[in-house]
């Protein structure tokens, strides 16, 4: 058990969930843009959605976006990935990986070999329509809760529940006896690279998003 001089334990629910305090001003923030007003000095975004079916075939987008804060804009690439996973060996190919931007109409592709792709252009952000809080997360059944001081950052994990899972477009027709669907929040606190992670998993889908409190640009040459 790690407490500090006054006997607070650190990998208490408690004290993990009031590290993420102001969770509620990031989501939900419907339009993208608004990021700005919570990140004035710029923001980075990683994102992937995955879905595979009972055979293990697999398709993965990731969108890896940064917000500029001089000219407002917000570029990156988008990456589409094929793979089986119940196979011994996991295959994973590109399909594709091409350079997008966010405006008022959504994604476009600036690339003049690429035009998105229906299931690609209406891919949103969990923060665009999901509601956390503190408040919130103390509703949620636990799962674990803990602090890693080597990174350091706080970690809190929930069991996902069926109406969440659908509102996010989770595949949850198929659950393995052994296997709980979960929701997770990571929040790292190391003065070089704060970032907030939310993760949703059932047994055939996963969506992941990392909003990092600072600017890089970001193309499809990475």
């Amino acid at each position: 058990m790690m407490t500090n001089l006054f006997g607070c334990d650190k990998n208490s629910r408690a004290h993990v969930e009031s590290q993420f305090v102001d969770l509620e001003k990031i989501y939900s923030t419907a339009n993208v843009s608004d990021l700005f007003k919570l990140y004035p000095k710029g923001f980075e975004i990683i994102y992937t959605v995955s879905n595979f079916d009972e055979t293990g075939k697999d398709v993965q987008y990731s969108i890896n976006v940064s917000g500029n804060p001089i000219d407002k804009s917000i570029k990156g690439f988008i990456e589409k990935k094929t793979g089986h996973f119940f196979e011994e060996d996991i295959t994973s190919e590109i399909a594709y990986k091409h350079n997008i931007q966010y405006s008022a109409q959504g994604w476009e592709s600036l690339d003049s070999d690429y035009v998105i792709e229906k299931e690609a252009k209406n891919i949103t952000f969990l923060f665009q329509s999901n509601v956390f809080s503190e408040k919130i997360l103390a509703g949620y059944k636990l799962i674990n809760s803990r602090y890693n001081p080597e990174i350091p950052a706080y970690h809190l994990a929930y069991y996902l529940d069926e109406e969440l899972a659908k509102k996010n477009h989770l595949d949850s027709s198929w659950r393995n006896q052994n296997e709980n669907f979960v929701l997770s929040f990571t929040r790292n606190i190391s003065d070089d690279r704060k970032y907030v992670q939310v993760n949703m998993s059932t047994s055939r889908s996963l969506k992941s998003e990392t909003i990092i409190n600072e600017y890089r640009e970001v193309n499809d040459n990475e």
